[in-house]
């Protein structure tokens, strides 16, 4: 099963493959970024590893997209849902944390920006998910796609505060 998932039928690897090896990517940079912000301390450093985290969950959330979830039982959509619930806090989190007065605009908007992509990210894996099971409730599913346009319209009132 493991191998259906990585390989296509021509041999090359899958699109959702290719994304996640991006978010691989990208995510480490961001860890560079940050051990380099340590020994050199600057702003700047910090917004581009939050811009490059956020573009590695952009990239995750593409990979979500191209997946071909099967249908989960219900202890695996119960573990989604609270993956779900805790990227959401996360992003809400996030939100409130960039709204600090001592930081610059860059690293208040690489914060929103990382914000909003893990709440789409997360928003669209829970989704797949209950997308596949047809007994779920429509409330659910709509909380789903509702959560991300709930973080964006905290970032908007937050950036125009």
């Amino acid at each position: 099963m493991r191998s259906h998932f990585l390989k296509s039928n021509t041999g090359s690897l899958t699109a959702c493959v290719r994304r996640l090896r991006l978010a691989e990517g990208l995510a480490a940079l961001s860890l560079v970024c940050l051990i380099a912000n340590v020994f050199a301390a600057a702003s700047a450093l910090q917004a581009v590893a939050l811009l490059l985290l956020a573009g590695s969950m952009l990239a995750g959330w593409s990979a979500v997209l191209a997946w071909r979830i099967p249908v989960l039982p219900t202890s695996r959509i119960l573990l989604l849902g609270s993956i779900w619930a805790i990227g959401l806090a996360a992003s809400v989190l996030l939100v409130l944390w960039a709204d600090g007065a001592s930081r610059g605009i860059g690293l208040r908007v690489a914060t929103y920006l990382l914000a909003a992509s893990l709440s789409l990210c997360v928003g669209a894996l829970f989704f797949r998910a209950l997308f596949r099971k047809r007994s779920t409730p429509r409330t659910v599913r709509a909380l789903s796609l509702l959560s991300p346009i709930a973080v964006l319209v905290l970032i908007l009132v937050q950036l125009f505060d």
